[in-house]
């Protein structure tokens, strides 16, 4: 009798530790957990809604910085005069432009980590049904 390889797909296993949370003896709430393993999926729901308030939370500080350096700058613009204004208010909207989209973007990511994660309950809780709980 030979064996034969095996077919299954490795284990992959995902762990992304949050830069803000303090590490924590044997809790996973500061961990986004995502374990892949013959075909089942391990999700740590708390680190995901976690992940979602900390990127809509940068999306929200970021557009704070944003006005606080806007009020600023309004506030010494008319030092400025010539070229060297004309070349630093477009420099300040291609910033702006761009500190705008990142923010978007946080804010988008942190709502489709929250979506994914009530995808996930759902699923879960649709499972649980089906063996009576």
């Amino acid at each position: 009798m030979t064996s034969r390889p095996s077919c299954a797909r490795p284990s992959r296993r995902t762990t992304r530790r949050s830069r803000r949370s303090p590490r924590r003896s044997g809790a996973s709430r500061d961990r986004v957990e995502v374990t892949v393993m013959s075909g089942m999926l391990k999700v740590g729901h708390a680190a995901l809604d976690d992940a979602s308030a900390g990127l809509r939370g940068a999306a929200a500080q970021i557009e704070g910085t944003l006005d606080d350096l806007a009020r600023r700058l309004r506030a010494r613009s008319p030092e400025w005069t010539g070229s060297a204004s004309d070349a630093f208010e477009e420099a300040r909207l291609r910033w702006d432009a761009a500190m705008r989209d990142m923010k978007e973007v946080l804010h988008a990511m942190g709502l489709a980590v929250a979506a994914a994660n009530d995808e996930y309950r759902a699923a879960e809780s649709a499972n649980a049904r089906r063996f009576g709980g």
